[in-house]
């Protein structure tokens, strides 16, 4: 165990500040993991071209001003990578991280897993029109087993679930307990997978747009089943070897070594911002197509804004969606993103070729004022650079 842990810092309250702090740096030690493989390749060396964006002027919901850097402070940022073209153009870190430092990255993981879902559409060994009780016959009496695959990555299942991290008796945290984030308690089903299977349906999947974290971590086991490897061992082949990685990645496992691929990704600042990369050049990455061009522009413009809008909860996007696990704005500038609870980003804008990855370990799951201040951030430094 780490010299440095932090007193008070249990299994039950490491995601939250100021315990996440230290834990999103060192999940190893709190939860099992297993170890997604660089695999022995050559590093894709990101060039440099210096800006100095410290102090550029970033515009505050309420009509005042902050630099960069104090938002990056303010919004407990750990790390910070800006790539235009992919070319380093800012880097900075905090809070004892540093290049080397593998860091949770939280639901951008589920945008990982789109993009690993992209491969095995493309190679025929994953069917968009499948439904689920197909290939997982254990979920065959649950709310998944009449889903589609591409329901899944739409985030279109309808099934009984309230993605509610602070009620500990909502299905979120009945998750987070059965996937080995948090103690077990009386009554609860041990497993990610067990769990799953308990889960039912609360209406018509395909129609209306229902941000659920199990419906990733049932995807990707999905992908385990049709590729006959683990979702680890498939992500490392079919991806993470590929993109010309520093580190080796890891993902949280539960007691069954079942993963979470629905938030349980950690790597480094500079990795993420390589998959970044990779995805703005249209799958294009160290020299080869990892992704197919076809599923890059599938995720930024094919989404059902029909279906994202009958969420109430999304009144505030209009004209966006989501698909293959992304959040996509529809603006006019065509900007996309993954994001995770804490403060977790990766951006897109392609009028700019900018691509920004963002870690953090805010203190709250969900801060609305934080998070503007966050994409107003990103949308100055794109608008510098233009």
């Amino acid at each position: 165990m780490a010299d440095d842990r932090p007193a008070g810092l249990t299994l039950d309250n490491w995601q939250e500040g100021p315990w996440n702090r230290w834990a999103y740096r060192h999940i190893s030690h709190l939860i099992p993991t297993a170890l997604i493989s660089r695999g022995s390749g050559t590093i894709d060396v990101l060039e440099r071209r210096p800006l100095d964006l410290s102090t550029l002027r970033i515009q505050r919901a309420d009509g005042g001003t902050t630099t960069l850097h104090e938002m990056l402070t303010e919004t407990y940022t750990d790390a910070f990578v800006v790539l235009q073209d992919g070319t380093i153009l800012y880097e900075r870190y905090f809070n004892g991280m540093s290049a080397d430092t593998l860091h949770l990255f939280q639901s951008v993981s589920k945008s990982v897993t789109g993009m690993l879902a992209g491969i095995l559409v493309a190679d025929g060994r994953l069917r968009l029109d499948r439904r689920i009780g197909d290939y997982l016959p254990e979920l065959r009496d649950s709310g998944y087993a009449d889903a589609t695959v591409r329901d899944a990555l739409d985030m279109l299942v309808s099934v009984v679930y309230t993605e509610d991290y602070d009620d500990p008796s909502s299905e979120m945290n009945r998750q987070d307990r059965a996937a080995a984030w948090r103690p077990l308690l009386p009554g609860d089903v041990d497993g990610l997978y067990q769990f799953a299977a308990t889960v039912q349906k609360d209406g018509n999947h395909g129609e209306v747009f229902q941000y659920c974290s199990l419906t990733t971590d049932v995807l990707g086991w999905v992908l385990s089943r049709v590729s006959g490897l683990s979702f680890a061992e498939l992500l490392s082949r079919e991806l993470w070897s590929k993109l010309g990685c520093e580190h080796d990645a890891v993902i949280t496992v539960d007691h069954f070594d079942s993963p979470s691929p629905s938030g349980g990704i950690c790597t480094t600042a500079r990795d993420l911002a390589r998959f970044g990369q990779m995805v703005m050049r249209q799958g294009v990455a160290n020299g080869q197509q990892i992704v197919p061009a076809a599923w890059i522009d599938d995720t930024r413009f094919e989404g059902d804004v029909e279906a994202f809008a009958r969420n109430p909860e999304n009144a505030s996007r209009p004209g966006a969606a989501y698909r293959n696990y992304f959040w996509i704005t529809n603006d006019e500038y065509g900007v996309f993103y993954g994001t995770g609870i804490y403060g977790q980003h990766l951006w897109f804008d392609p009028s700019t070729g900018v691509v920004i990855a963002k870690l953090s370990s805010r203190p709250v799951a969900l801060d609305d004022a934080l998070g503007d201040l966050t994409a107003r951030a990103f949308n100055a430094i794109s608008t510098y650079v233009r």
